[in-house]
């Protein structure tokens, strides 16, 4: 379709970490892309979070442009 679908920015709270939060949300925005015909999709990567990287790639999604990170702006 020549279209690419975006995920922004994901991020879960520390206490919801590790428990497929992030996983299932990705699975979504995959179905929903999908669903309207776009098959090439991308997520943008906070620096200071790698290890995100792995599982947007599992689900599908290609890492977009790095962010840079802010020290003192995190979910809780």
């Amino acid at each position: 379709s020549g279209r690419t679908g975006v995920v922004g920015i994901l991020q879960t709270s520390r206490k919801w970490r590790r428990q497929g939060v992030a996983s299932y949300l990705l699975e979504d925005a995959r179905k929903y892309f999908n669903s309207l015909g776009i098959s090439e999709m991308s997520i943008d990567v906070w620096l200071s979070s790698p290890g995100c990287v792995p599982l947007a790639e599992k689900k599908g999604f290609i890492p977009g442009k790095p962010l840079l990170a802010y020290p003192y702006i995190d979910i809780r």
